[in-house]
């Protein structure tokens, strides 16, 4: 082969390296923006996927942490009512030895607990005292009334009529009656 020959081989070699590169080119230019758009498209569907699991997760946290709240300031006030039922129940335990300990004692219990003063008295005392029983007694003594004379009392007698409480009842009975 001649010079000339191997360079016009060698041209049209060229030419077509040339031409396959372009082509190439073209056809990647062609069908590159499509595939990149279409991969750039399936991101962002898939970025948009987790955007909307993003809200709804803080709508989820944002729900749960007023649930929190709430649940904490329910905790919070049915610790206050335990407490105070807590002190109510230890109260009525102390009323309740109280009672026990003047009724052991002789005294009369509804008609001492009427009294303002032996109330206010009884609560001064400190029934962990050495000298709390002897306390109690002279309190018992001293607010328990004398027995009521027999012109006092209200049993109904023959001569006396009828009674304040009879008295109640009939006006009671009328009111209904009428």
């Amino acid at each position: 082969m001649s010079h000339e020959d191997a360079r016009t081989d060698k041209s049209e070699k060229d030419t077509t390296d040339v031409d396959a590169a372009t082509n190439a080119a073209k056809a990647e230019s062609e069908t590159a923006p499509d595939d990149y758009r279409k991969k750039y498209e399936d991101m962002r569907s898939h970025s948009r996927t987790w955007e909307n699991r993003a809200e709804k997760s803080l709508a989820q946290v944002e729900k749960l942490t007023a649930d929190k709240e709430k649940l904490e300031s329910t905790i919070k006030d049915l610790q206050s009512e335990l407490s105070t039922a807590h002190s109510q129940v230890e109260d009525a335990q102390h009323n309740r030895d109280l009672i026990i300990h003047i009724a052991a004692l002789g005294g009369d219990v509804e008609q001492l607990f009427d009294s303002k003063s032996f109330c206010a008295a009884v609560d001064k005392i400190n029934s962990d005292d050495d000298d709390y029983e002897s306390t109690l007694k002279d309190l018992i003594g001293k607010h328990s009334p004398a027995a009521p004379s027999p012109s006092r009392l209200t049993w109904e007698s023959p001569n006396q009529g009828i009674s304040r409480g009879e008295e109640l009842w009939q006006r009671r009975q009328r009111r209904q009656g009428a």
